[in-house]
Parts: C-alpha cells; sequence; structure tokens
C-alpha cells in the first residue's frame, strides 16, 4: 500500500533541485527514491548507483533509523514517516 512520505534532502543536494523537501507516495524506501525522479529528473541518480544501490557516501535514514539496519531499499515505509537523505563526509 502507498504511503504519502516527506523526503528531505542536504543542502548541497538541494540548491542542485532547488528544494529541500519533497512529499511522495511509496510503499517502500526504494520507491520513494524512485518517486524524486517524477518531481526531479535525475536525482534518484544522485542517491543511487548504477546497480541500484545507495551510494557509499549517502546515508539515508527512515525518521531516526538507518536502513542498513533495517530492509535497506526494501524497508517499508509509513504514511507520515520522513526519509532523511544525509552526504557522508569523508577524508583527510
Amino acid at each position: 500500500m502507498m504511503s504519502s512520505v516527506t523526503v528531505t534532502l542536504p543542502e548541497a543536494l538541494a540548491r542542485v533541485v532547488g528544494r529541500r523537501e519533497f512529499s511522495v507516495e511509496a510503499a517502500t524506501v526504494g520507491q520513494a527514491v524512485a518517486a524524486l525522479d517524477a518531481t526531479s529528473h535525475g536525482l534518484s541518480d544522485r542517491i543511487c548507483d548504477e546497480r541500484g544501490q545507495v551510494r557509499k557516501h549517502v546515508l539515508l535514514y527512515v525518521d531516526d533509523t538507518d536502513i542498513r539496519e533495517l530492509n535497506g531499499l526494501e524497508t517499508p515505509v509509513k504514511s507520515g514517516a520522513t526519509i532523511t537523505v544525509v552526504a557522508a563526509v569523508s577524508g583527510g
């Protein structure tokens, strides 16, 4: 069943697409990421790689839980949930 969820982006991605927050209909995190392309073509490519996996430098949270601790992109989302995209920072 599809749910209305909010996806929030980090500042760097928000500058590229002109918005920080999106409302999408999805049953899973993966569907929510794919739905971002309906409002901002190419955004899902910045989150997922060519294999459809979350890029190494990107973290996704459903509410306050990292999807890596759940079922990854197959994690179900409930209506009203917030998916937060975080750009990991690394370097030395």
